[in-house]
């Protein structure tokens, strides 16, 4: 079974960076196709250990949310550069759409961080 063809047009974005896993666009897309049903559900997982909180629901809650945060980290270092590496021949309409799109990574991994720091502070509390 192959996956569907995740390559982008010609010189909309830059074919290929020089580290990491994302090296390519379109394995950037299979790792957004791969990790958004995980995110889901651990997302999920943190709203059910809401419920009752004692200090072991609390430590998992900091650690999934911790997990999820450095994760958004590294993924918004390869957004930021994505964005910097937009091509010239894009449309004005696809630019903000790739803008706006790919902006929500960074302040993910900011809002999953602070909860995890939040999460620590009250175990140790």
């Amino acid at each position: 079974q192959t996956f569907p063809d995740l390559n982008d047009p010609k010189d909309t974005f830059a074919r290929r960076w020089v580290y990491g896993i994302m090296s390519e666009i379109s394995n950037r897309k299979f790792i957004i196709l791969f990790f958004t049903p995980i995110a889901f559900i651990l997302c999920i997982t943190l709203l059910l250990l809401m419920k009752n909180s004692t200090t072991l629901r609390m430590l998992l809650s900091g650690l999934i949310s911790l997990g999820l945060g450095i994760f958004f980290f590294v993924f918004s270092l390869h957004t930021v550069q994505c964005i910097i590496l937009l091509g010239t021949n894009v449309s004005s309409l696809s630019f903000i759409l790739k803008l706006v799109s790919l902006l929500p990574v960074p302040l993910l991994s900011a809002i999953f961080m602070a909860l995890a720091y939040s999460y620590m502070i009250q175990v140790v509390e």
